[in-house]
This record gives structure tokens, C-alpha cells and sequence, in this order.
């Protein structure tokens, strides 16, 4: 046939070799967001293929062997509880798909894969927050309140809307209020965050923020006005206006405001601070605090203020009696005012001077603040200030609440101490176990000896009583001086852990833990 097909001239296609089979291949996507979770590979016509996981920290590097056989059209499933599930269509990505979309026929690195928290169906608490005595309340009734720093909403509400609403999605229905710092910056980090005066009002920002945290995610607002000292004071001064009219028109969806975070620090004068508070009110029912006092003693700093509201930064340092421990008890310097006060940035995970990223500890920093007639605390991280990773002096800062290791198991301690404890406990009476206090229903001597535990605050509504022992090295005797009963719970799971019926000179002991690393809920009455 060739010798004719030369002969005539006639070209003739020699037949072409049979195509080479395809190989198997590797898919790999990283993964972001939850430790745990179950990534998938779902072809059209074959069976699932399961990720296997490459490296140990996150982002997590899933790989999926896909045999040669395996073509056509899949999904990259990505699932875990607690987490929006994410659903990825192989598609055109390169010239080893084909024109239709599919599985690659070569090693592929998919786009990677940001999982966001799912967000749990909550009802957001009516009206408008007021003090009532040291304790918050509003149309739901009185309330333990907790915040959480997310400084850079209002920057990202401009800017990073998606980032925003997956941290709000996580703290949805775990905490009351986010503090957002609204005029801030420009200078160091701040200037990947900066947000002015001008844009806030020009955006209107303080009002849409505060309405898409509420409306859907059931959050309110906590406005710190000044982060830093930005324009004239005549821009000043009408930034307080917007700030103090917008916040009354809000209503129930600012929970309260504060003037400046640390106005010492940050180029403000105490008299100016004062009159922006008088400015405040004029319009604003809600409760407005002045700063943290940084140089001064806090009751001096407000004295006279018009503030009905004292915002405290506690100590962290973690030198000294009580190691580790000494920012815990230090709401105790927060009851010494005789001020309602607010915990406003306390030790917490990735803070700065110090840093404690203990479930336990941060729980009982809570549970403290609000025993020491605190009306409330805010959950202080390193994520919620910038919103951006980097390494800070005292630990790796993360981008987003949710990467915080620790984050979840703090926020479900608290959320277990404020089904435990009573609503209105800030207002009650403050005890401290030892000598000075003759009405302390407990036996003293055994409580001073701070190797053993190293402080037993305690108040009650003169029926009632809350005890909460910290850093528990040895087992300690509480001895009763009068009829009662309590029950022990675990602060971070609520779990009753022990019951007690006592008569004056009858004691309930209380094990200790290696290195202290123990805590206490007494809850009980007199009898």
C-alpha cells in the first residue's frame, strides 16, 4: 500500500500510536481555620479520594493521590464541626485541564482554603445597656459583660469586610460587645490599619458598623473614640459630636463609650478628656468612661470626672508573689476604687509587657473582675488589636481571633461561668479571706498562707455567697464559721466537683495541684 501511495503521488497519514495511559497524580490545597476537619476528594464518576495531611502546624497541606483513571469533573470538599463548609469546583486552571474543567492530569497546588466559623443561631440581648449599681443591665435584665478587643473593625469595614465578618461570625453569641478603637493611627502597625476622623464620618462608619455587628451577628459596639490624637481640636471636637449623636440614634447596639484608650499615653490633657465626657452626655444616655489612667491614681483621675464608668488596664506583670497568678488577682485593685469599672485590657493571649494564654487563668481573670465589682471584662488578644501576623515581643501574634490556640477553650470557660454565677454579683458585698475581714464566713489562718492558695475572694448578697479560691498549690481546709452550704464547680466546664453541708468548725478541703495550677467556684447559701 505505501509503494502505491508513493507511486501516485498520494500521501498516506501513517497511523498514529495509541495514546500513553495517564499517570497518577498528586492534588494538594492548604487549609486554614480549624485543627480539625476532613478534606475530601470527590470525583463525578469515581470514588471519594481522603486528603492526607502533610505537615503538623497550620496552614494544613492536604495532598490527594488520585490514580491515573481517575478524569472528569470533582470537588474538593473541606469539613469540620463548628465550620462553614467549604466546597471547591476543580476547574480551568491551567493547560492540564481540560477546556470543560476538571481534575489536572499533573501535579496541581490548588488555591488554598480559608474556613470560616460557622455561625450559631443567636437572639441578640433588647435595649439599651445601663448601669444599675456596678452591674449592667438593659431590657433582657442584668447581665455579666464581656467584650472582646477587635480594634480594627472599623478599618476593616472599609477595607477587609470579609476578614471582619469571619471574626465576628466566631465570637457570635459568645461575647456582648467588641471595643473597636475609631480614630487611630497613622505610626508603626497602625498605618496597615489607620482609620481617621474623616473617613468615619465621611462613611458614616460608627453607625454601619455598628448596625451590621448587631443585625446580624447579634454583637454591640463598644467605641473607643481616640486611639491616638489625630487633627485639629476643632476636628476633634466635632468627631466627639458625631461619635456621642450616632451612638444615642444606635441605641441598644452600642453597649458604652470610652474617650481615649490611655489619654496619658496618647497626648490628651485630663480636662479636655472631662469635657469631652460633659459633650458626650449632653446627648448619650448610655454609660461613658474616660480612659485608662496611666500616670495618676484611678480614683483621682476621676474625681469629678462626670464618667460614670472607670476603665482600668491591670497590672500583667508576672514577677513576684502569685507568678503567673498576679494578674489574676488583680481586679482586686478594680474593687479598692469603689468605682463600677471596667477590665478593659488585661492580660491576655499575645498582650503585650506579658502574655498568659491559660484557659484556666484567663477564665478566673474573668470570673474575678466581675466578684470584684467589675461590671465588665473584655477578652484582650493579640489578634484583636492589629489583625495581623507577626512576631510581638512577648509572643507570635495571629491574624484572626480564631488561630489563637487557646481562644475557644477561654471563650466556652466563660461562657460555663456565666451560666454558673449570678447575674448581679458586681453589685454584692466584697469579702477577702483573711483577718480584716471579721464578716468572712470562713476560717482565715488556713487561707493566708499564700504557698497554699494564694487568695480566696468573696462576696455575697448577705443570703448568698460565691467564693472563688485561685492558684490552689496545696490542699487547703475551709473551715466554716457559720451554717451553710455550697456546691464546687470546675470554673472552666461548670462540672459540680464536690458538695458541702457545713456547721461552724466543720471544713470542706480543697485538693491543691502540682505548680498551682488550680482553681475554685464555692456557690452556695447561709443557712
Amino acid at each position: 500500500m505505501s509503494f502505491l501511495c508513493t507511486w501516485f503521488g498520494i500521501f498516506c497519514p501513517k497511523t498514529p500510536d495509541p495514546p500513553a495511559p495517564p499517570s497518577d497524580r498528586l492534588i494538594s490545597i492548604d487549609v486554614s481555620g480549624p485543627t480539625e476537619f476532613v478534606a475530601t476528594l470527590v470525583p463525578d464518576m469515581f470514588p471519594p479520594i481522603v486528603g492526607e495531611r502533610q505537615v503538623p502546624e497550620a496552614p494544613w497541606h492536604i495532598t490527594f493521590p488520585v490514580p491515573g483513571s481517575v478524569n472528569g469533573g470533582a470537588n474538593i470538599q473541606i469539613v469540620a464541626e463548628g465550620w462553614v463548609d467549604s466546597i471547591t469546583r476543580l476547574s480551568v486552571q491551567s493547560k492540564t485541564v481540560d477546556e470543560l474543567g476538571g481534575i489536572p492530569t499533573t501535579d496541581t497546588q490548588c488555591d488554598a482554603v480559608q474556613l470560616i466559623p460557622a455561625t450559631p443561631a443567636v437572639h441578640p440581648r433588647r435595649g439599651v445597656p445601663q448601669l444599675t449599681g456596678r452591674v449592667f443591665s438593659d431590657a433582657d435584665g442584668p447581665y455579666l459583660a464581656l467584650g472582646t478587643s477587635l480594634f480594627w473593625a472599623p478599618w476593616a469595614w472599609t477595607n477587609d469586610r470579609e476578614k471582619l465578618n469571619a471574626n465576628l461570625a466566631y465570637v457570635k453569641g459568645r461575647v456582648d460587645y467588641i471595643r473597636v478603637l475609631l480614630a487611630v493611627g497613622p505610626g508603626g502597625l497602625w498605618d496597615q490599619r489607620l482609620s481617621t476622623m474623616q473617613s468615619i464620618i465621611a462613611n458614616d462608619t460608627l453607625r454601619h458598623l455598628a448596625n451590621h455587628a448587631y443585625d446580624n451577628y447579634g454583637i454591640r459596639l463598644m467605641p473607643t473614640i481616640f486611639g491616638t490624637v489625630q487633627g485639629t481640636q476643632l476636628e476633634r471636637d466635632a468627631f466627639v459630636d458625631y461619635v456621642a449623636q450616632t451612638s444615642q440614634e444606635l441605641g441598644e447596639k452600642i453597649h458604652h463609650i470610652e474617650v481615649a484608650n490611655e489619654g496619658d499615653n496618647n497626648g490628651f490633657q485630663r480636662e479636655k478628656l472631662i469635657e469631652y465626657v460633659a459633650r458626650i452626655k449632653r446627648v448619650y444616655t448610655g454609660a461613658v468612661a474616660l480612659t485608662a489612667p496611666v500616670s495618676q491614681s484611678p480614683t483621682d483621675y476621676y474625681k469629678d470626672s462626670g464618667a460614670n464608668l472607670m476603665s482600668l488596664h491591670l497590672e500583667r506583670d508576672v514577677n513576684g508573689t502569685g507568678g503567673v497568678w498576679r494578674p489574676v488577682r488583680q481586679p482586686r485593685e478594680g474593687q479598692a476604687t469603689g468605682w463600677s469599672w471596667s477590665s478593659n485590657e488585661p492580660i491576655g493571649i499575645g498582650s503585650s509587657v506579658a502574655q498568659d494564654d491559660d484557659p484556666l487563668r484567663l477564665t478566673m481573670s474573668a470570673a474575678l473582675t466581675w466578684l470584684c465589682a467589675g461590671a465588665t471584662y473584655v477578652m484582650h488578644t493579640g489578634a484583636g488589636i492589629y489583625g495581623i501576623e507577626y512576631q510581638a515581643s512577648t509572643a507570635y501574634r495571629r491574624a484572626n481571633l480564631w488561630e489563637q490556640p487557646t481562644m475557644s477553650a477561654t471563650l466556652d470557660g466563660l461562657a460555663s461561668l456565666r451560666r454558673l454565677l449570678p447575674a448581679d454579683l458586681p453589685n454584692w458585698h466584697w469579702l477577702n479571706g483573711n483577718p480584716n475581714f471579721a464578716d468572712y464566713p470562713f476560717q482565715t489562718d488556713p487561707l493566708v498562707k499564700e504557698d497554699s492558695v494564694l487568695r480566696s475572694f468573696l462576696s455575697t448578697d448577705g443570703t448568698n455567697f460565691v467564693c472563688m479560691p485561685i492558684r490552689v498549690a496545696q490542699d487547703t481546709p475551709y473551715i466554716a464559721r457559720r451554717p451553710m452550704q455550697f456546691t464546687h464547680y470546675d470554673p472552666l466546664t461548670g462540672e459540680m466537683l464536690g458538695q458541702a453541708q457545713l456547721q461552724p468548725g466543720e471544713s470542706y478541703v480543697l485538693t491543691g495541684a502540682p505548680n498551682g495550677q488550680k482553681a475554685a467556684i464555692f456557690i452556695g447559701r447561709y443557712l
